[in-house]
């Protein structure tokens, strides 16, 4: 459900491109039949030098990696409001995603970032090429950390105060 697999194929892709081109996938890659489809299709494709595996990231080293990354890829094929998504988005990295749920919800196309059709890797590498291209990705990343602001606990339950107010106002 993550899309990692379209991932791949999109590197492939936008690779042939931008030859200094590294995605760096975190996150579980152990043991399921889709980590190891992942690992054939870089390995038949010689994306070794294109594509890293680094697994699961220890909390204390999750703001380096984000901080050293121009973007977050999501190609999530459902999702709720992702947290990797909000963490990438508060150290002020914009979001390339699938336009599905929270993603959706939360990434304002070319503000925040970019959105595109999910399990499409034609479309991924097409959104990838175009952040990439962009003059204001470094605008992105500040209007995302902005956007996240919205999410605060605070301003949830200031939200949620509100919602029931008005219910209650309307009987």
């Amino acid at each position: 459900i993550k899309g990692v697999y379209y991932l791949a194929q999109a590197i492939k892709l936008v690779a042939e491109k931008i030859p200094d081109l590294v995605c760096v996938m975190c996150g579980n890659m152990d043991g399921d039949r889709e980590s190891e489809k992942i690992r054939d299709f870089i390995r038949e494709n010689e994306l070794e030098k294109h594509i890293r595996l680094d697994g699961f990231i220890k909390n204390t080293l999750l703001g380096p990696y984000l901080s050293a990354c121009d973007s977050l890829v999501l190609p999530s094929l459902m999702e709720a409001t992702s947290i990797s998504m909000l963490e990438a988005m508060t150290v002020g990295r914009p979001v390339i995603g699938s336009r599905v749920g929270g993603i959706a919800e939360t990434v304002i196309e070319k503000e925040t970032g970019i959105l595109v059709r999910p399990a499409d890797p034609g479309d991924l590498a097409r959104g990838i090429m175009d952040f990439w291209e962009m003059d204001n990705r470094e605008l992105m990343g500040v209007n995302a950390k902005k956007r996240t602001e919205e999410f605060t606990w605070r301003n949830i339950a200031l939200k949620t105060a509100e919602f029931y107010r008005g219910l209650i106002a309307s009987k």
